[in-house]
């Protein structure tokens, strides 16, 4: 009994350290610059480990036509060997990155096809710009050659005007509608080319069907890379998440030249514009040309903070020159520029900034502005309104900058004021025109 026992544990050790591990990459949901970053860094590290065979398993609706480009590119040029599994859909961008792989199998529900380039117009999905179209459908085509696998099948799938046939087992393109009785129509005119089950093998888009992933495993291993990283930057890369850190940026830096000194808002703005460099630079989201907008925008705020008085034209042409910087992070297909989705996004940034600007400035701002421990101010515990009505007219010469906040000294006491008309300077002198709660509006005489 004891050999026995000591015999199953040499065979399932000789079998566990036996098993050649393979490299498994899972690309599903929507397919973004957080996608590539995933493939480009799990590549990496199969490399370093010398893993020498992977394995993709593709599960995707689509995405931005640009990344899986991208992702395509980076199969071909690896020197691993690489090979795909669909498992259920390779549409739109999943399609394109399947074509760029030899070796293909797929579920017995697979679909793969419906490839043409869209982007969102309001509630519904527009078609591309025959510019785009044109990149997408020589894209897939070249694909399709680099896999040995029918280039007209691959460009079916992304114009719905290609119709193409099977003459005499041959597949040919038809220009005018000419399409004998005999002829089998595979993609017809106005629609776009979408295959599955056994088309997909008689029209070589994949090479055998597998029930299962393990099917093609062979007993092997499979291995993944995650890390902590690569975590972190798929959350910021959320759409919501950018949208979010956008508004908190742009509002930090807003008010913080609003504000005497280096406070609050100040920190909330720089660590958000931190925040999108680190994603934008990790998803290679930068170019030279948006990264000077961005740059060229910070200094002119930073002018604004600590040069020039007041929050004025230097202060909106930093922000001006921020938000053209994000305009230009647009997705792109070898230089043909989509910007439709990306301005749609930011104008819906900038309309939910311009509510909570009103709300700041209505409510939150006077909260902070009075609470804050990094603004001058002594706290007035018995300050009565009706006792502040009587500095109406007084002028005074001892109080901090106003941007437009700020305090003033009234008999040894330090009282909150707020200008009527932007930036005043400590130096100059003012007047009390009225009394708003328990805050001083004052002007410069």
């Amino acid at each position: 009994m004891k050999r026995l026992f000591i015999t199953l544990i040499i065979l399932v050790s000789t079998t566990l350290f036996s098993a050649e591990r393979r490299g498994h990459i899972l690309i599903d949901k929507e397919i973004n610059r957080a996608t590539l970053l995933h493939v480009k860094e799990s590549l990496n590290f199969f490399e370093k480990e010398g893993i020498e065979r992977v394995i993709v398993e593709i599960n995707t609706p689509g995405g931005e036509v640009d990344s899986a480009v991208k992702i395509a590119r980076s199969f071909i040029e690896s020197p691993l060997e690489i090979s795909a599994y669909i498992n259920d859909w390779a549409i739109s961008a999943g399609a394109l990155i399947a074509y760029s792989i030899s070796e293909v199998r797929a579920s017995p529900t697979a679909i793969v096809g419906a490839s043409e380039p869209v982007h969102q117009d309001g509630q519904q999905l527009v078609t591309a710009s025959e510019k785009i179209n044109s990149v997408m459908r020589a894209q897939m085509a070249t694909l399709a050659l680099h896999s040995k696998r029918d280039p007209l099948i691959a460009k079916a799938m992304v114009d719905k005007d290609v119709v193409i046939i099977e003459k005499d087992g041959n597949i040919v393109e038809v220009k005018n509608g000419d399409v004998g009785e005999n002829d089998h129509l595979i993609s017809e005119k106005g629609k776009l080319l979408t295959l599955y089950g056994e088309d997909l093998i008689k029209f070589q888009v994949i090479d055998h069907v597998s029930s299962t992933i393990d099917e093609i495993l062979e007993g092997d291993q499979l291995i993944s890379y995650n890390s902590m990283k690569l975590g972190f930057i798929k959350s910021l890369a959320h759409p919501i998440i950018l949208s979010a850190l956008t508004i908190l940026c742009m509002g930090g830096l807003y008010f913080e030249c609003q504000s005497p000194g280096f406070g609050l808002f100040g920190a909330i703005g720089l660590t958000s514009a931190m925040l999108l460099a680190f994603v934008h630079f990790s998803l290679e989201l930068f170019s030279y040309m948006q990264l000077g907008f961005v740059l060229l925008g910070i200094l002119f705020l930073l002018l604004e903070i600590f040069v020039i008085p007041g929050f004025g034209v230097v202060g909106v042409m930093g922000l001006v020159s921020i938000l053209g910087g994000i305009v230009l992070l647009t997705p792109s297909i070898d230089g043909v520029i989509v910007i439709g989705d990306r301005i749609a996004t930011l104008s819906m940034t900038l309309v939910i900034f311009s509510v909570i600007l009103l709300l700041f400035h209505r409510h939150i701002l006077k909260f902070f502005t009075r609470n804050s421990p990094l603004v001058l101010r002594q706290k007035e515990e018995t300050s009565i309104e009706s006792e502040m009505q009587e500095l109406v007219g007084r002028r005074f010469t001892k109080h901090t900058d106003l941007r437009p906040c700020g305090m003033i000294s009234v008999e040894g006491r330090m009282l909150e004021a707020t200008s009527d008309k932007g930036y005043i300077s400590s130096s100059a002198q003012i007047e009390v025109i009225r009394v708003k709660g328990n805050k001083l509006i004052v002007r410069q005489v």
